[in-house]
């Protein structure tokens, strides 16, 4: 299979289009490949249909994001990769229009097992997480960024308690995640 047959998502893309993506947005004036609401689903795309899909800070602004995250796993193949780009818990509600931050665990609670979930089981694998301090993109402040991003991906568990505290906060968390669907 070529690259090219491959069905990748770029949700919530606003001025960030990327080749090879259908680009959607609910606003119409960033002109998207396709213009939709994610609140009201992706109901334009058939079951198990999508390989991948990028979400760069749009999930922190669904109204219900147990059914935003359900219709992403519905059109998803199973091994399908989602690339998925927050605010952490501790800078989130910084944006006046934000309406969640995320923790480093905030995937977990979505699992196959009943007994693990809480709103509807959906089978993510979490590979790859990380806090991203961005809040300058040049100079000393850039590079300090990358050195308190560096220090807090070493232990993640004393940087969201105490640590993302003491810095003011992380803008970003990336998580690369793998959807398992049951047999």
């Amino acid at each position: 299979m070529s690259n090219d047959s491959l069905v990748k998502l770029n949700v919530g893309c606003g001025n960030r289009k990327l080749e090879g993506f259908i680009n959607i947005d609910a606003c119409s004036y960033c002109e998207p490949d396709l213009v939709l609401d994610l609140d009201n689903g992706l109901g334009e795309f058939e079951d198990d249909s999508v390989d991948q899909i990028r979400a760069e800070h749009v999930l922190e602004h669904v109204d219900d994001l147990a059914f935003v995250l359900k219709e992403m796993f519905r059109v998803s193949k199973s091994g399908a990769r989602w690339d998925i780009y927050v605010p952490h818990y501790s800078y989130g509600f910084a944006h006046p229009f934000h309406k969640r931050g995320f923790s480093r665990i905030a995937f977990n609670f979505f699992d196959l097992d009943p007994k693990k979930t809480y709103c509807g089981q959906l089978g993510l694998d979490v590979d790859e997480f990380r806090f991203n301090y961005t809040r300058s993109s040049s100079g000393i402040p850039f590079l300090m960024g990358k050195g308190i991003s560096f220090i807090a991906n070493l232990h993640p568990g004393f940087c969201e308690r105490i640590w993302c505290y003491i810095v003011g906060g992380f803008e970003e968390i990336y998580f690369r995640i793998t959807v398992r669907k049951a047999a």
